[in-house]
Parts: structure tokens; sequence; C-alpha cells
């Protein structure tokens, strides 16, 4: 992330290369075609999320609730870290497996809750024991439980770790998060307050960077009408290059 204290115009600036960034992924997802193999097939879709995601985050900042949109680039960058660790067809069944292993922790975390009705467990019950079946299989092929912090050290992505810690803090709206956001300077609270300049501007870094490289990274796994991946990347790379042009000088990475 960019180490400089930023200003109302450079959060603009962020703001409007986002629209332009999203709005060519936009128009590349029409032209897309993904791969038929599981692998290329999740890239895919995970692409699809990330694009998903930053147009979410956008129609969010329209409404003045930036600091809400976290929760989206929060969820982009997770997708990327998966789209690049599927460049390793396993990768596919360590997803699956993560997927069993956290439903499965749930499920029993859910249980221990002494209000439930009878149905109530004996639902959850058979959830468990399907999840515990299927928990087993896979790590008979010696699949092991991840965190986010693990994939993001094995993907090579550590660059991202940082961006990743703020971004969890408005994600899940700590105390910090939400004193961020709603407290104001003589100690009262406020609804829809502006959200700082470095906030909205930190923020949108992180969703423009993800964008990009993740729309490098697809054109392995899908295939595009001719001409519209170099048009619409082409896009996408000159907003970047210009959004980078007018802070030359502001900052160091």
């Amino acid at each position: 992330m960019p180490r400089f204290k930023a200003q109302h115009s450079d959060a603009v600036l962020a703001k409007a290369t986002a629209e332009i960034v999203g709005l060519a992924a936009m128009d590349l997802t029409q032209s897309m075609e993904p791969g038929l193999d599981d692998q290329r097939r999740t890239q895919s879709a995970l692409y699809l999320n990330i694009v998903e995601s930053l147009n979410a985050c956008n129609v969010l900042i329209r409404a003045s609730l930036d600091a809400h949109a976290s929760l989206h680039i929060r969820a982009m960058l997770e997708s990327f870290v998966n789209m690049t660790l599927l460049k390793d067809p396993a990768h596919f069944q360590q997803m699956v497996f993560d997927e069993v292993d956290g439903d499965l922790k749930l499920s029993k975390t859910l249980l221990e809750d002494e209000n439930l009705t009878l149905e109530d467990i004996q639902e959850l019950q058979a959830r468990i024991d399907r999840l515990a079946l299927e928990k087993q299989r896979l790590k008979d092929l010696t699949l092991r439980s991840k965190n986010i912090a693990q994939s993001i050290r094995v993907a090579r992505l550590s660059f991202l770790a940082a961006p990743y810690v703020i971004l969890n803090s408005f994600a899940h709206w700590d105390l910090a998060a939400l004193s961020d956001r709603h407290e104001t300077d003589d100690g009262n609270l406020r609804l829809f307050g502006e959200t700082r300049a470095e906030l909205t501007f930190g923020i949108l870094w992180i969703a423009i960077q993800i964008m990009v490289m993740a729309t490098d990274l697809v054109k392995e796994a899908a295939r595009f009408e001719e001409g519209s991946y170099k048009r619409q990347f082409d896009k996408m790379n000159y907003a970047w290059g210009t959004f980078h042009s007018e802070l030359s000088g502001k900052f160091t990475e």
C-alpha cells in the first residue's frame, strides 16, 4: 500500500480509476468462456467474483459508504489468492477440504447451544456426521487445514498481508474500525459520516491492484472473443498507469 497521507483529490482519483477498471472488467466478462476442467473453471468463477465485488464496492462508494466496501475488497483479495494457488490443479482439492473443515467446525460449535430444539440437534448431528466422513476422505489424501495467512504466504503474495489485516478490521467492524467510522471529535456518534480520504484511497488502491492482477491471470483460465481481452486489459492498464503517474513523487510503496 502507498505510504503517504492521501488528500481528498487523491481519493477522488482513486474512485474514478476504480470505476474505469470495474467497467472494463465487466465488459471483458461478456466475451469470456471459462475452461471446462475444475481448475480453470474455478479460476474463472473466482474472477467473476472479483469483478462483481469491485462493482459492488463502487456502488457503496457512490452512496458514501466507502468503509463498508472493505468487506467486498477483502473478498476480492481472498478470491485472488485462490486464483493464484489454482495454478497448481491440486489446490482445487485444498479448497474443498477448507470448505468442509470450516463447515464442520461451525456445525460442532452450533451444536453446543443448549437452547437448540431436538429437531435442530438431529439436523446438525446428521450434517456433522456427513462432513466428518468427507473430511476424513480428504485427510487420507494428505490434505490439511490452511488459513488465509498461510495461503497468502504459499501464493507468494506477501505484499497483500498487511492490507488484509486492514480490510479484515473493517469487515468485522472491530472497535478501532467502529470508532473510525462513527465517532466524532467531540465524543458523539454519527450516522453516514464522511470517510477519511486516506481510508478510501487505501482500500481502492488494493481493489484496483487486485483487479488488474486478476485480469492478467484469468487469460490462462478462460478464452475470450478475438481482440476483446487486449482491448479491455489495455483500458485497465492505462487507467492504473495514469493513476500511478498522477501520484508520482508522493509516496513509496
